[in-house]
């Protein structure tokens, strides 16, 4: 074999390894942009729970709590409402920051259907179901919460018999 086609081979070589090496770089950047924008939604999801979670501390909360645990929702004050409202949205957008890090691959699927178990029980409060309205989801949690609630309806895993309160 001559120098030049030795010469010919090195290039050949040369241009797989540059174009391995782009196609790490590509793949090493599309990691990075996953993980920047799941930081982003995780403050954004934690600034938006800190600002609800205030309302959960008072008494109004645990008073609204106790009367759902106790199946009196009917009795719930104007006041009570809100503060089981902010409840609802504070866990629904802690859901669903779990869920949009369960999608980028950060979180394992079993720490997801743990929380997707939790999930369903919450949603087998008609009284929580009635708060879905009130926003928008991502797309993907929208779907997921569709499943849950058409599981929890035609499947119900008894987590609401089993309250904390005894009736």
């Amino acid at each position: 074999m001559g120098a030049t086609k030795i010469n010919e081979w090195l290039q050949v070589i040369g241009m797989f390894g540059v174009i391995g090496s782009l196609i790490f770089v590509g793949l090493q950047m599309k990691q990075t942009q996953a993980i920047a924008s799941s930081s982003i939604y995780q403050a954004r999801a934690a600034m938006a729970m800190d600002l609800q979670v205030g309302s959960m501390t008072g008494s109004e909360y645990l008073s609204g709590t106790v009367k759902i645990e106790s199946g009196q929702v009917d009795l719930l004050t104007p006041v009570e409402r809100i503060a089981q409202y902010h409840y609802f949205y504070a866990s629904m957008k802690s859901f669903d920051n779990v869920h949009s890090q369960y999608e980028n691959g950060f979180i394992p699927e079993d720490h997801w259907n743990a929380l997707s178990s939790e999930l369903q029980c919450m949603l087998e409060y008609p009284h929580f179901r009635g708060f879905l309205g009130q926003y928008t989801y991502r797309p993907s949690f929208q779907s997921v919460i569709d499943k849950v609630i058409e599981r929890s309806i035609d499947k119900p895993t008894g987590c609401t018999d089993n309250q904390m309160i005894a009736n």
